[in-house]
């Protein structure tokens, strides 16, 4: 872990397919004149609904856009008859060049609707601060089409505007590709950290992973690595009811990411055996194993990362693994939480009402690094985890200079 040149083993991370539900759907960029020839070739009218997802700031620290269409399964051919969606995003200032995207989905690899009768493809993109027209065509293998026209409006709050590495306005990218460079190295030894990622949800049920969820998760890990002060990262992504790692990589760059998100996506949740579904208490002497290895290993990483979201489980840890005698790791636990305020929504797929941030309690991981005297970030927003990398930045520098010779 310890052979690569500070510097080199994170050059950038590349966040890419993020905004797909399920296998068959892959948003693209696209020719606007294939935008166009598809309206024009078009026989009659499709019915399916749009939910427009309107711009939020995101984990990414850029705004993100998209659609939810439901399309009803009557309109297909069967259920490997194809649906062509074409978005067409045109910024009200700057250039004024717009921008395409093309969708193609089938109906058999896409989830059904809240009547079961209908079929749901998503997407989205990344904007700047501004306004934005939209335009949407839905089209099956018939010719049948759907054309939506949107106002869209991304507008930072005054929380947000210190965010680091936000898109220019007016500017439109594919959530497809989206590559993170390093800030600027700061002096000193190489740093090695090894992020524990937990993936599970936040807002739903523990035995279910929606897209949303997902996307939140490698969001918040891509911004983290592009952002913070370490040279070199193990990653070990986990699901605590499977018991079980989902992804292991010793030396995490754009490669072993890209490689990350593919194992996270193919995660299936629902489909969680009953012996896998044990008591909390062995989930967390699972999660136990996991760090008192990390603590054990022939070359310890000098910072470890818990990433995840809250764990609703009042549990006692079994007993600090930081007491085992080894050398202890600096440690940080960048927890997600629900947003704040009265009525918050669901960034990634519609404007519907979530849980509203009441009293907040401390969950297993969360006394386990304080007992270990380590610093635990509740993250509630883009902005707040922002300040949190700053924070710990300016924390792993101090300790560096009080222990240099």
């Amino acid at each position: 872990m310890r052979a690569a040149v500070a510097g080199s083993a994170i050059k950038s991370v590349l966040l890419c397919a993020l905004v797909t539900r399920a296998g068959g759907q892959t948003l693209v960029r696209t020719s606007c004149a294939e935008f166009e020839t598809l309206l024009a070739k078009s026989t009659g009218s499709l019915d399916a609904y749009v939910i427009l997802v309107r711009p939020r700031i995101t984990y990414a620290f850029r705004f993100y856009a998209g659609y939810s269409v439901q399309v009803p399964f009557a309109a297909f051919a069967g259920d490997r008859s194809p649906v062509r969606v074409l978005t067409k995003v045109l910024p009200e200032q700057g250039e004024r060049m717009p921008i395409c995207l093309a969708q193609t989905a089938t109906p058999q690899f896409l989830p059904r609707g809240p009547l079961g009768n209908e079929v749901v493809v998503e997407g989205g993109f990344f904007t700047g601060p501004g306004d934005y027209a939209m335009d949407l065509a839905i089209v099956s293998e018939s010719g049948l089409t759907c054309h939506k026209h949107f106002r869209l409006h991304a507008e930072l709050k005054r929380s947000e505007k210190q965010l680091a590495r936000m898109l220019k306005p007016g500017a439109v990218e594919s959530a497809l590709e989206l590559r993170w460079d390093r800030v600027a190295r700061q002096p000193g030894p190489p740093r090695h950290a090894t992020i524990l990622l937990h993936i599970a949800n936040l807002l739903g049920p523990r035995t279910t992973l929606e897209m949303p969820e997902a996307y939140s998760m490698l969001s918040l890990v891509a911004t983290l690595l592009a952002q913070s002060p370490f040279d070199e990262v193990r990653l070990v992504a986990f699901n605590l009811d499977q018991q079980q790692e989902i992804f292991r990589t010793d030396n995490l760059d754009g490669k072993s990411f890209k490689s990350l998100l593919e194992a996270v996506l193919a995660v299936r949740l629902t489909t969680v055996s009953a012996d896998r579904l044990t008591p909390p208490k062995q989930a967390l002497a699972f999660l136990d194993s996991l760090v008192r290895a990390e603590f054990a290993a022939s070359a310890p990483a000098d910072t470890i990362l818990f990433v995840g979201p809250y764990i609703p489980d009042e549990l006692k840890w079994p007993g600090a693994p930081c007491e085992t005698g080894h050398r202890t790791p600096a440690l940080y636990y960048f927890q997600r939480r629900v947003n704040r305020g009265d009525m918050e929504y669901d960034t990634f797929v519609r404007d519907l009402p979530v849980l509203v941030r009441g009293n907040e309690f401390s969950d297993p991981i969360e006394k386990m690094v304080k007992g270990c005297s380590g610093e635990v970030y509740r993250i509630h927003t883009p902005a707040e985890l922002a300040d949190a990398i700053r924070r710990m930045g300016a924390e792993t520098v101090a300790a560096e200079r009080q222990h240099r010779p």
